[in-house]
Parts: C-alpha cells; structure tokens; sequence
C-alpha cells in the first residue's frame, strides 16, 4: 500500500468479532475488482493460486565435461584432492558456476569456477583471519579462525576460483591442493 485509502468506514468491534468494510480485500487483493457489490449480494472474487515453482538454480552433472559444455567454458578439476578427498559431486550453480564439491567421507571440500572476477564463493561467514598470499605467482586470498584455512579465493585468467574447506585445512595442505589444481 502506497497511500491511505478510504474504505467508507472504520474497523469495529461487537461482541468480540472485528467487521471491516468489504472494500478492505480490495487493498488487500492489489486488485480494485475483487469485491463486487450488487443490491442484494457481495462477492469476493479472490485470485487463484497459481502452481508456479522458482527453477532449481543447481543442476547436478555426471562429468565435468558435461558441466562445461553447460556453461560455455573449461576448467579443471581432478578426481581427487590431497589423496584423501574424492569428487564426490559436480553441479553447476545459476548456469555459471562449476561447484566440485569432494568428500573424505566425513569433511567436504566445495571448489568452484566461474568466467569473471567476481567473489563466487557463497561464503558470507566472518573469519578472524584473512590474508593474501602468492602461489605460483597467483595472489590468493586465504580466511579462517585459529591458524587454519577455510575459505581461498583467487582470479586467474579472466576466470574467478574459490575453495571453502568446512574442516579447515593448514596452509600447507591448501598449497598442496592448488598445485594440484594447478595455481
């Protein structure tokens, strides 16, 4: 509602019911047609509900080529990081992202890419610490709590990358998997 409107009278009370002017399912509808009133009757035309479902904005894939075809472009990701971790799921977020979620059967380790440079990580959580560092050449933005990393993220080549480990790794460990992504 944008403005007052008059509805003919005020809202009373009798007997503990609350009448108000019929014409308040008009404001209340967006739709100055909902309520019609004749001589004898009123109706309340009330709109119907539509069976409308927001699309799923994940789409899970079988490879990693098929990912890349639905985005347009190609990236890399091995089918196991740091010997412990194992793809354990590919899917492409928004028809942009390319999330490679891995699994060590207890902790997960989410990597995705996408053309641009903008934060894809979807990681909003405030860490203690954060840092740049330089890997390969690469300036990587490294976050996390208690000397251990959770979240990297890192453009390269038109392209933008993050990592977000839930258990956390050393810095040492992240080295080791953005070799083997090939930082």
């Amino acid at each position: 509602m944008s403005a007052p409107t008059k509805l003919g009278a005020a809202p009373t009370t009798v007997k503990g019911n609350v009448y108000v002017p019929v014409e308040i399912y008009n404001v209340l509808f967006s739709n100055p047609k909902t309520v019609n009133v004749t001589q004898k009757t009123i109706t309340i035309k009330t709109p119907q509900e539509e069976n409308v479902q927001i699309p799923n904005p994940l789409v899970e894939f079988k490879t990693l080529q098929a990912a890349e075809k639905s985005v347009g472009f190609a990236t890399y990701a091995p089918s196991i990081l740091t010997d412990a971790y194992k793809q354990d799921l590919i899917q492409v977020i928004s028809n942009s992202v390319v999330e490679v979620s891995y699994s060590n059967g207890k902790d997960t380790i989410h990597y995705r890419v996408a053309e641009g440079s903008e934060d894809i990580s979807g990681n909003y959580e405030v860490y203690s610490q954060a840092s740049k560092k330089d890997i390969n050449g690469i300036p990587v933005t490294i976050k996390g709590n208690n000397n251990v990393v959770n979240q990297a993220t890192w453009t390269q080549n038109h392209k933008s990358y993050s990592l977000y480990l839930e258990a956390g790794v050393s810095t040492q460990t992240l080295e080791k998997i953005l070799n083997q992504l090939s930082v």
